[in-house]
């Protein structure tokens, strides 16, 4: 039987397969889907019109979309 994976985001929030997300790569700030959970990275798909795109990240490198204060208070608190 194979093990559940549970990772959570920089929030505290459970990240499961199908989550919206947002997350920063370079200097950049990007909203994705979760497609994979693994024990050590989350894969995440881009929403893009272009192309595709795949990344690779950390749970701590992300905050799961949803409506919820927790998202706003974090932006407003950690902004510049």
């Amino acid at each position: 039987m194979a093990k559940i994976i549970e990772q959570s985001d920089k929030l505290g929030r459970p990240v499961v397969a199908g989550n919206f997300v947002a997350f920063a790569h370079h200097n950049d700030l990007r909203v994705g889907v979760v497609t994979k959970v693994c024990p050590k990275l989350i894969m995440i798909t881009e929403i893009d019109r272009e192309r595709n795109r795949h990344y690779r990240k950390y749970q701590f490198d992300l905050i799961v979309m949803e409506e919820n204060p927790l998202v706003t208070m974090y932006c407003l608190k950690h902004g510049k």
